[in-house]
């Protein structure tokens, strides 16, 4: 079988140095070895050659488990020539039609990658980090051993952390704008669904200077205590501090109330 695969990628060789695509060859040519000549491009990243012949092989043999292999690899190659959209589709097609392939994971992983790599700056709308934040769970709870596992999970902190940001862009220009009650609602949205991302510590800070704005002095001193208790260390704290002392409150009065955990504290703040 290696020394018909050589002669053919060797006949292939000259004529695509003759000038004329190889149709001729890769019409007569078996599933493996049409496989094996896109691959071969793809070794030398050359995607946009072995495309065609991905999609030549499905044509001409939709039921050989070639077909199948390239169609996952054509996904992979329009995911490095960042045709995201192509991409996608060519994996919603896939899990479709092959629901019970024994690596869909990886294609589960290439549409969330097409979709995470489309993700804007947080002042930018963030559809496509919601996508790629459903297709990513989905992936985690259908395959919680995949290899791809652990950077999933990564990336869905990130998605969060872009979701947060977006909300956290809103309430600012709310908060600004005097439209406290907008405000205080997104930041309120931020610490209850986005409660491991980074933006926590300045949600809790906001909804203590909103609070306070609004008069609202007993739940600007709880927002102000679950930063404390939780986010010590962080600037956030020391701001809402500051404003607690310059209003005649001391945010650590209210440890007995939610100083306890967390959660306790959003069940009581909210």
């Amino acid at each position: 079988m290696k020394q018909l695969l050589s002669a053919f990628f060797a006949l292939t060789l000259l004529t695509a140095c003759a000038g004329k695509a190889p149709e001729s060859l890769l019409t007569q040519a078996t599933p493996e070895q049409m496989y094996e000549k896109a691959m071969s491009f793809m070794d030398d990243k050359r995607y946009r050659e072995a495309v065609p012949i991905f999609e030549d092989l499905e044509r001409k043999h939709p039921y050989s488990k070639w077909s199948t292999k390239g169609k996952v690899m054509a996904i992979y190659a329009h995911y490095e020539m960042e045709r995201y959209g192509e991409a996608i589709e060519s994996a919603d097609q896939f899990m479709r039609l092959h629901p019970g392939y024994p690596e869909l994971d990886y294609v589960y992983y290439m549409k969330g990658l097409s979709y995470y790599n489309r993700i804007s700056d947080v002042k930018r709308d963030q559809e496509e980090s919601r996508k790629a934040l459903d297709v990513f769970v989905e992936l985690q709870k259908r395959y919680p051993r995949s290899e791809y596992a652990e950077d999933v999970q990564k990336k869905i902190l990130l998605c969060l952390d872009y979701l947060a940001g977006q909300e956290m862009t809103v309430a600012r220009f709310y908060q600004k704008q005097g439209r406290f009650i907008g405000a205080i609602n997104r930041y309120q949205h931020v610490v209850r669904m986005y409660e491991q991302t980074s933006h926590v510590p300045e949600a809790l800070f906001r909804m203590t200077e909103v609070n306070l704005s609004l008069g609202l002095r007993s739940e600007a001193q709880k927002a102000a205590a679950i930063l404390g208790h939780n986010f010590p260390e962080s600037k956030w704290y020391n701001k809402a501090y500051g404003l607690m002392v310059a209003e005649n409150l001391a945010p650590a009065e209210a440890r007995t109330s939610w100083f306890t955990r967390f959660k306790k504290g959003l069940t009581e703040l909210f």
